[in-house]
């Protein structure tokens, strides 16, 4: 079995334990659970567009730039409400040209980090908390169990999460 979702093993092949552990794992990570029903080519499919996501949004903070404007937008306005800023706003903030603002604007907004309104001809830009906290919400529970895991001295590796609840 290979992580190449074009590459699906016939589902009467023989599989080893090093291909079950990397299924169970790869559900793990896509949030299944055993009882769910996902062929293995769509559970490898979905599984590899996961990761693309997951880099492309890891990708969108390795530019100093990018994540200062990230950390200013997520400033608490007036009222309780996300302020909204202009892409000539920023620029003065950081003293970087619009060009470059709106370049990095848009690569956090490609990567759903920062929401746009447009407002005649000027576009106001602030941070979507509700995308980084349900997108960073998975990783952060799956920490969270696996330390709680260790404290307690729970063993649980992939192949548990494969074994059927009678088996238990």
């Amino acid at each position: 079995m290979t992580d190449d979702p074009t590459n699906i093993p016939d589902e009467n092949a023989p599989v080893s334990e090093a291909d079950l552990e990397r299924l169970a794992i790869a559900s793990q990570y896509l949030g299944l659970d055993r009882d769910d029903k996902v062929e293995l080519g769509e559970i490898l499919s979905r599984k590899r567009e996961r990761i693309k996501q997951h880099l492309e949004f890891l990708r969108a903070f390795t530019d100093e730039s990018r994540l200062e404007i990230v950390i200013f937008l997520m400033h608490v306005g007036q009222a309780g409400k996300m302020p909204q800023y202009s892409v000539s706003e920023i620029a003065n903030r950081f003293n970087i040209s619009l060009s470059t603002v709106s370049h990095h604007l848009q690569e956090l907004k490609r990567v759903g980090v920062v929401r746009v309104e447009r407002s005649g001809k000027e576009r106001y830009y602030q941070a979507d908390l509700d995308f980084m906290i349900d997108f960073l919400g998975s990783w952060h529970r799956s920490l969270l169990l696996k330390r709680e895991m260790i404290r307690q001295g729970t063993q649980m590796c992939p192949a548990d999460f494969l074994a059927k609840p009678d088996e238990e």
